[in-house]
């Protein structure tokens, strides 16, 4: 079995003795038949029958994407994620203190060296956060993510 392979998927089975197509989700309950007349007429029940199999197919993918999205978030933060924040958190309070749209939270009258030092320092940190990237999930990237509780 792969890693990510879904061991049981809705399913659709003939009945050929009962003239019906019968649908059962992925625990192998029945969930609905399509009767048919005659054998050789049972194309509409068979695609009725398919097209119910693909909608339980999708919701059940999409149920189990979400439920394992979940269970990603809710692992503690690895070091390079605390180590991300950390210097994101440094950057951002650099950034506020030389470009900040209110200027009530800007250091004025920094000298050229100054700002040239804040600026290599914001360069170094920036390059870091692009490497940590990599190996950091993206709701720590975008300020999402919230601890589990």
């Amino acid at each position: 079995m792969r890693l990510f392979e879904i061991e049981n998927w809705p399913e659709s089975k003939l009945d050929i003795d009962n003239k019906v197509y019968i649908v059962y989700d992925e625990t192998g309950k029945e969930i609905s038949r399509h009767a048919f007349q005659h054998v050789w007429d049972s194309s509409p029940a068979k695609r009725a029958a398919e097209a119910e199999v693909r909608e339980l197919r999708i919701k059940l993918g999409a149920a189990r994407r979400e439920k394992d999205k979940q269970a990603a978030e809710a692992k503690p933060l690895s070091d390079l994620e605390k180590e991300y924040i950390e210097i994101n958190r440094k950057w951002q309070r650099y950034f506020d203190a030389m470009y900040s749209k209110d200027t009530s939270k800007r250091v004025n009258g920094l000298d050229d060296e100054s700002v040239q030092v804040y600026n290599d320092q914001m360069d170094k940190w920036m390059k870091r956060m692009e490497q940590l990237g990599r190996s950091v999930r993206k709701s720590v990237i975008n300020g999402t993510y919230k601890p589990p509780a």
